[in-house]
């Protein structure tokens, strides 16, 4: 024989329902609309891993640069700049390396670039865009970023990129 529950047992239990899954839709809601981290992934070949784990940035740009620092490799948004194959190829994003931060010493001549009198790379001598010349001391909230291939869409063709293109700092998984 089946007996049902009290009036108000049945209430509580109701509650109790309705409370956890608003709890749970609103804990699914944070993870998958305002995510602290996802899994990126890069087809880029210039790249020395193809997953990250993507960490948002602070917004204070002393913790942020503190967060660049320690992780180096970082999320770029670059749908806006003025650089051929960008447009060509619709890139909103690029994953890429800082290898040259503010304060450092950047000479980037004749297609090839040093930082604090470290080689970091060359530029493609058949690149449809012509890359960057500069001498000098990296401006603060400024940075130099580089994949391993000289056909990178990086810091070599389009220039220092600002802290505030920087929209995801990345941990390299594998």
């Amino acid at each position: 024989m089946r007996t049902s529950l009290p009036r108000s047992e049945k209430s509580s239990n109701l509650v109790r329902f309705y409370l956890f899954a608003f709890l749970t839709s609103l804990i699914f809601a944070f993870l998958f609309y305002f995510p602290l981290f996802r899994i990126v992934g890069t087809l880029d070949n210039s790249m020395p891993y193809r997953f990250y784990l993507w960490i948002r940035p602070s917004q204070d740009p002393k913790k942020k640069d503190e967060q660049i620092r320690k992780y180096r490799f970082v999320e770029v948004f670059v749908e806006d700049l003025d650089y051929l194959p960008i447009k060509k190829k619709k890139v909103k994003y690029f994953v890429k390396e800082v290898v040259c931060f503010p304060k450092d010493y950047l000479l980037a001549k004749d297609g090839k670039f040093y930082c604090n009198g470290r080689f970091l790379g060359k530029a493609h001598p058949l690149s449809p865009h012509p890359p960057i010349s500069y001498d000098g001391v990296i401006p603060e909230g400024y940075y130099f970023l580089m994949g391993k291939n000289s056909f990178s869409f990086d810091s070599r063709y389009v220039g220092l990129i600002s802290i505030d293109r920087i929209t995801g700092v990345l941990i390299p998984i594998f």
